[in-house]
């Protein structure tokens, strides 16, 4: 564990953070601040992995948030199911294996709860 707590290593106590691009799409009117609840929300179906391995968890009303694997947000935005289906067809967004689902919880543990 940190010595200290700061902005930089929060994400190790398994928290979810705000980086400094969602903090500005945040401002610009994205639904950064509903990641949380969505991940609370959310079911294994709603989990994707990013080609990059970033995490993709879908909300309600067409919203997406890109969470790096240590937790911190990259962005938050809405995206209709026929691209959503699109970025899944075309690889960008694929289904997580049970392990990766697993991995998932127990990082997001205070907030998953499937």
């Amino acid at each position: 564990m940190p010595d200290t707590l700061s902005l930089d290593n929060l994400a190790y106590l398994n928290k979810i953070t705000q980086g400094e691009h969602a903090g500005i799409r945040n401002k610009e009117g994205r639904p950064v601040s509903s990641v949380i609840n969505d991940v609370q929300k959310s079911r294994p179906s709603d989990i994707l992995i990013q080609d990059d391995g970033r995490w993709v968890v879908k909300g309600n009303d067409g919203r997406i948030h890109l969470i790096e694997p240590d937790g911190e947000v990259v962005s938050s935005f809405k995206n209709s199911d026929k691209n959503t289906a699109q970025r899944t067809r075309d690889g960008r967004w694929n289904r997580p294996s049970n392990e990766k689902l697993d991995e998932f919880k127990e990082k997001f543990s205070d907030y998953v709860r499937w």
